[in-house]
């Protein structure tokens, strides 16, 4: 029985609170949200956030990411902007284009990726994700690789 001297109050911040995709989660098109965000999902479209991003051990991303912090501890194909910081952990993959002025890449990940100064960057020409990830045009068909569409295929395959 619960008595008001034995109750607790509950107090949230909405600064602190982190957005979870759970493995077994997928989502096909855009995810923007002002909190950190943990994928351990699947996720098929861009990602923004002024916050931190993790792409978890379990987590696949096929599109591009921006976020002040970026850490990628599974598999990312597409365009990475870390506003401060980009960590591939040991077990990260990357493939595409990391975009930041702090880069960290831990022994074991595997980065195929240019990669560029954000500073740079941003004095030059205004950053935006682009959506040609998402759609199914012949525009997006010019971009892909053949090495990418086997590791698009090899990531639809793991889930």
């Amino acid at each position: 029985m619960m008595t008001p001297k034995n109750t607790a109050k509950l107090t949230i911040h909405p600064l602190g609170f982190v957005s979870f995709f759970l493995r077994g989660f997928r989502v096909m098109g855009d995810v923007s949200t002002e909190n950190d965000l943990r994928i351990e999902g699947v996720i098929q479209g861009n990602i923004r956030t002024r916050k931190k991003v993790v792409i978890g051990e379990t987590g696949q991303v096929i599109g591009d990411i921006e976020g002040a912090e970026v850490v990628i501890l599974g598999e990312v194909v597409g365009k990475v902007i870390g506003s401060k910081t980009i960590v591939v952990g040991s077990k990260g993959l990357l493939h595409g284009t990391a975009i930041t002025d702090d880069l960290h890449v831990e022994f074991g990940a595997e980065v195929d990726a240019s990669i560029q100064k954000y500073s740079a960057i941003t004095t030059e020409v205004p950053l935006e994700l682009s959506s040609v990830t998402n759609k199914g045009t012949d525009e997006a068909k010019k971009i892909i690789n053949p090495q990418d569409k086997e590791l698009i295929s090899t990531i639809a395959v793991l889930n």
